[in-house]
């Protein structure tokens, strides 16, 4: 079940060019292109899409929000959903794969620049932050992270 976007957060989205009917399947695929182009210049392995990431991508990839200010428990950040930018080391990649309980596979999402952490994106429709300090779960679907993002909500430590 997908967590509901919470209202302040559809305010935001609209705000930095979204709307609700979004479905920009011909983005979604060149944003992957663009990750598995720079993975191929890095010689690493290429990640390869799954479907959760083409419709998060089709529905929000590209947007940059901006959004700085005080949140509900945490300070709110800049933040841009593209997977270009969002990119991690294979190793990351793997790490993710290997504390998640169902060892499920993650892909570049976007990045928080003021904090130096990527967002990534589980098969699953996990969001999980990467930055300095760790791994953190930043929703358990894309509307809920969105939602975390926006209204400033500290996240939990990812761990399985």
């Amino acid at each position: 079940m997908d967590t509901v976007l919470a209202e302040a957060a559809m305010r935001t989205l609209m705000a930095s060019g979204w709307h609700p009917d979004r479905n920009e399947r011909t983005l979604a695929l060149e944003l992957v292109k663009q990750v598995q182009k720079k993975q191929k210049r890095r010689r690493e392995s290429v990640a390869e899409a799954f479907p959760c990431l083409m419709d998060v991508l089709a529905r929000y990839g590209g947007l940059e929000v901006f959004n700085y200010g005080p949140g509900v428990t945490a300070h709110r950040e800049n933040f841009f959903l593209v997977p270009s930018r969002g990119m991690v080391s294979r190793g990351v990649l793997d790490e993710l794969q290997d504390i998640s309980l169902e060892e499920e596979r993650f892909f570049p999402l976007g990045v928080i620049p003021e904090i130096h952490s990527k967002l990534l994106l589980s098969e699953l429709g996990k969001v999980v932050l990467y930055g300095p300090n760790g791994y953190f779960l930043m929703g358990v679907d894309m509307n809920g992270a969105l939602n975390n993002l926006i209204l400033g909500v500290e996240p939990d430590y990812f761990s399985e």
